[in-house]
């Protein structure tokens, strides 16, 4: 057959797309229409699912092909973000519209956060059961062992356009990751904090001051010595210009910084809580001023998307 088409056509090839195999046939096309129209109408729909709602007997690796190569379709992984309200999104467009009247103020401000989620750093990774594989013939006799809960540190940092402040990890006297109360974070603020700033050459009388609304944060204690500090200069929950509830696509801290330093942080892998402080500060202090300036940048071209958006959450902005 090949040397008969080689004779007629000068090619072994079928067809102008160069593709050697055989034609597509009805059953194919068929089997593509129904994968398009499953995916049309739930486009969630896992593989597996789909393999199960076409009605032609084809295999999983025939239905990963035809919406790979065929229908020219990619897996694209869905952000999880927190549910907004309508009180939120009409929160979220308030400040981004004040960042946008108000350059000079966001100019002063610093951005401080500690209590997501991204800012727990942890000794060892969590255990994933699908990646512990032993090939063989038998099962073994040995286990891997690893502890259940890893011990962490808990990083406080804050940014500004000038520069970031050098981290504050809090730990007990053991050198273990320690309970943040309103208590310890007054404390923090009023012996770290503050006197980090005046060492920099920062005058409280012009910095403006935002915290997320974590409720150590916003305790009636916490926030009268913050507003008797910084007077109104204040983005917080519970003061005159509010921090934005359930928006870490506009916290610095949560879109730029721990992302970053996890990457880092683990390079070369840390053995012991001393080794992880000790990496995470690195990583820190080669942050240079314009990178700083180029977050800020970032954090207000977000807040521009947030008004076009009517105050939704907004996709990853580069």
């Amino acid at each position: 057959m090949k040397k008969y088409r080689l004779e007629k056509t000068g090619s072994v090839t079928d067809g102008l797309h160069s593709n050697p195999g055989r034609p597509e046939s009805v059953r194919s096309a068929e089997n593509n229409a129904s994968i398009q129209d499953v995916i049309t109408e739930t486009p969630q729909r896992s593989v597996r699912k789909i393999l199960g709602d076409v009605t032609n007997t084809v295999s999983r690796s025939s239905v990963d092909r035809k919406i790979c190569y065929d229908l020219n379709l990619n897996p694209y992984n869905l952000s999880i973000m927190q549910h907004l309200k309508e009180n939120d999104i009409e929160s979220r467009l308030h400040f981004a519209h004040w960042v946008k009247t108000n350059p000079a103020c966001v100019g002063l401000l610093w951005f401080s956060d500690e209590f997501s989620n991204e800012s727990h750093f942890y000794l060892n990774s969590p255990i994933n059961n699908k990646s512990c594989r032993h090939w063989g013939t038998e099962k073994p006799e040995y286990h891997l062992e690893k502890s259940l809960h890893s011990e962490n540190v808990t990083v406080w940092a804050a940014l500004s356009k000038d520069r970031i402040i050098v981290p504050f990890i809090f730990e007990n006297q053991d050198g273990h990751a320690e309970r943040i109360n309103s208590e310890c974070y007054l404390c923090f603020l009023k012996k770290k904090f503050v006197p980090a700033l005046l060492r920099k050459g920062f005058s409280l009388d012009h910095i403006w001051f935002q915290q997320d609304g974590a409720t150590p944060h916003t305790l009636s204690a916490v926030l009268d010595w913050i507003k008797e500090t910084y007077e109104d200069r204040v983005v917080s929950l519970k003061t005159q210009y509010t921090w934005t509830p359930h928006s870490t696509d506009l916290s610095l801290l949560d879109f730029y910084l721990w992302g970053f330093l996890k990457d880092r942080a683990y390079k070369p892998s840390p053995t012991t809580l001393k080794e992880l402080n000790a990496n995470i500060r690195r990583e820190i202090r080669g942050i240079n001023n314009e990178t700083c300036k180029a977050v800020i940048d970032n954090f207000k071209t977000r807040c521009d998307v947030v008004i076009a958006q009517k105050g939704r959450h907004i996709e990853h902005v580069q």
